[in-house]
């Protein structure tokens, strides 16, 4: 009773539904990660619930993008649940917190930069950001004889903000709907999924210590740099406006085992729009995944599964550039200025991979797990005449064992080891201050010729009568060809209920 009341606590106040993930992150995961929200149908669960909080720690000086900064910290608390009726439906939910701080930013006022690059704002000053994230999600699905349909939504808001000068404040707000569809017949099982995401983000950017306002730099996207004179200019705002469609097929030959195969599309496209309603940039990006392979092959007490994917993105754009003028010199007041009109724009990504894993049928025996993959991943970023290109080979060797104490008491263990090359690296940007290489925001983690990493994550699971606790801690560390070193530190605690 105790267990059920809990489980049902968790499924009102938690499910993480973030589908936005990046995609080839989900791709290294079984097909029961899939797009589609109705394989929930798939779990032999009934009723359960998880509940997290996570704190972490990075630091990665000239191992990372400039705008994760030097160092971070943050905190995470994740609840979320799922539902089982006896009708063959089930509902879910879920919610979550992050907060936290990256140190030593640099070009990085607009966040989510991900998204918008390379239309960010940017200064020539940096700093300490700090951010606040919130995420509600939830769904619904029921089994029709044959049929199983489901949907999902997550609405996740945050701000983000930097308290010197000059200070940016960043609010977005993202919206994401998603159905999908099952059919089971002779030869195997069906699944279509459709999805639709509403983002929105407004930078403001206020300057409050006036030995500051005469002069500092912004970045308007492409490596433009704004210069300011005027005394009395002291805020800057803009508007980051978007939306996605997505669509998936997919084709299971058994609930869990067998053959495996899915094909997702998404079309995004967002627009620039300053405070003066001028529309600054558009963008378009395109991405498609492909993922097939085959589960559970049995070998004696072992199974196997064979994965691969590959993962196809572009981005194009176009910018109207301008630049502040100043039209009198006595008030120092300043004119936007058309100096180049739709400059394009283009980046291009690729990754492609190959995963075998073999697994323990039964997993309280020391080995549980073992993982190897094998990728390529490339990057094409052209600009007029500025391009940086990259090609990557990457592989990883992992594997999970487990150390039972006694009945209740369960130590388990991940270990994996990755190293990426750089095959071919061809970068060209104008030497002035006026373009950042890279071309406007470096990853420095690409400079590097190859790239050494090891993770290890040590979890210790203790067994109660409804509960689960699983306290754990990981560590990440990276090292570079170039002595440029970086680690990545967890700890937190889990409870399964």
């Amino acid at each position: 009773m105790i267990k059920k009341s809990l489980s049902l606590f968790c499924f009102i106040f938690g499910f993480s539904m973030l589908s936005q993930a990046e995609s080839k992150d989900r791709m290294l995961n079984s097909y029961t990660q899939s797009t589609n929200p109705a394989t929930s149908i798939f779990s032999d669960e009934g009723t359960s619930g998880i509940a997290e909080i996570k704190q972490s720690y990075y630091s990665q000086p000239d191992m990372g993008l400039v705008w994760d900064g030097k160092r971070g910290e943050f905190t995470d608390i994740n609840i979320n649940g799922i539902h089982r009726t006896s009708d063959n439906s089930f509902w879910r939910g879920g919610a979550g917190y992050k907060r936290g701080t990256r140190f030593d930013t640099q070009w990085s006022n607009t966040a989510q930069s991900e998204i918008f690059y390379p239309y960010l704002v940017g200064d020539s000053i940096g700093g300490n950001y700090k951010s606040e994230t919130y995420w509600l999600g939830g769904g619904y699905g029921k089994r029709f004889n044959r049929s199983t349909l489901a949907g999902d939504f997550t609405y996740s808001g945050s701000v983000s903000w930097r308290n010197s000068d000059p200070r940016p404040k960043n609010t977005n707000a993202d919206l994401a709907l998603k159905l999908g569809y099952l059919y089971e017949s002779r030869i195997g099982i069906f699944g279509l999924s459709a999805g639709y995401q509403n983002y929105k983000q407004h930078l403001n950017i206020n300057i409050e210590e006036d030995y500051r306002k005469d002069k500092f730099y912004l970045m308007l996207g492409m490596g433009l740099y704004d210069r300011r004179y005027s005394t009395l200019e002291s805020s800057y705002s803009r508007y980051y406006r978007g939306n996605a469609w997505e669509i998936g097929f997919s084709y299971f030959q058994k609930e869990n085992a067998g053959f495996f195969a899915e094909a997702t599309y998404k079309s995004s496209r967002f627009q620039v729009e300053e405070s003066d309603f001028r529309i600054s940039a558009k963008a378009n990006t395109n991405n498609l995944n492909l993922l097939a392979g085959y589960l559970q092959q049995v070998c004696g007490q072992y199974s196997i599964d064979y994965l691969a994917g590959i993962s196809l993105s572009e981005r194009t754009g176009t910018e109207n550039a301008y630049k502040n003028e100043v039209s009198n010199d006595q008030t120092g007041a300043t004119v936007p200025v058309l100096i180049s009109s739709n400059s394009p724009f283009r980046l291009t990504q690729g990754y492609y991979f190959l995963q075998t894993r073999l697994r323990n049928k039964d997993e309280n025996r020391l080995f549980k797990r073992a993982t190897v993959l094998i990728g390529m991943q490339t990057e094409n970023e052209t600009y007029e005449e500025l391009y940086a290109r990259y090609t990557n080979f990457i592989s990883s060797i992992g594997g999970e064992f487990c150390f039972p104490i006694n009945q209740r008491v369960v130590f388990e263990t991940d270990l994996s080891l990755a190293y990426r090359m750089n095959l071919n690296k061809a970068l060209h940007h104008d030497s002035s201050d006026e373009v950042v290489s890279g071309l406007l925001v470096p990853n420095f983690e690409y400079k590097s010729r190859s790239v050494l990493s090891e993770n290890i994550e040590v979890r210790c699971r203790i067994q109660t009568k409804d509960i689960d606790w699983i306290p754990f801690v990981s560590c990440n560390l990276r090292q570079s060809n170039n002595q440029k070193k970086a680690y990545t530190l967890y700890a937190g605690l889990r409870l399964n209920i």
